[in-house]
């Protein structure tokens, strides 16, 4: 009967809840971020949003004729040109007007602000998207940049799955 309630006892204290006891840590401490920015941070947000926005309008009538340049560069192309290649270069080249990123870019070089200021970031990109004409020129640049990547992107993939298929006899030949 001692071994019965010696088993009894250990059972009872291994299963048993302790109620007054610590909480065992169950890893090491970790830092939580809160999520709280500084007035700082949400200057410096404010900033850029407005700067994106001042840029962006003014910036307008350059980026309208880079557009239409582009446009044009796509009827004079080459043969040995894509259409997106054209178009791209097209809006490349200087105009008499400035573009959102020529004076983005003077901005930066003569106004005194914040080091933090003079990077884009997210909220600058969005304020030049939300000035008047923003959504049009921003998303003709987008998919101008975005379909040559993708044209890259299935080249490189077609060549490399090409020569994989390939006949092992005719690999070398002539």
């Amino acid at each position: 009967m001692d071994l019965e309630a010696e088993l009894l006892k250990e059972r009872a204290e291994l299963f048993t809840p302790k109620i007054d006891a610590e909480p065992e840590p169950e890893g090491l401490p970790m830092e939580v971020e809160t999520g709280q920015r500084s007035a700082e941070d949400y200057a410096i947000d404010v900033g850029r949003f407005v700067k994106g926005l001042v840029t962006g309008a003014a910036g307008l009538p350059g980026d309208l004729l880079s557009i239409v340049r582009g446009v044009y560069e796509i009827g004079a192309r080459g043969g040995d040109e894509s259409k997106v290649e054209a178009f791209l270069r097209g809006m490349d080249e200087g105009l008499f007007a400035p573009t959102s990123d020529d004076i983005n870019k003077w901005m930066n070089e003569n106004v005194p602000m914040p080091e933090a200021m003079k990077e884009r970031g997210m909220t600058g990109t969005v304020g030049e998207f939300v000035a008047p004409g923003g959504a049009i020129v921003k998303g003709a640049k987008v998919a101008a940049k975005s379909i040559k990547g993708s044209k890259k992107a299935a080249g490189a993939i077609a060549s490399s799955s090409a020569i994989g298929t390939i006949p092992k006899e005719n690999k070398g030949t002539k």
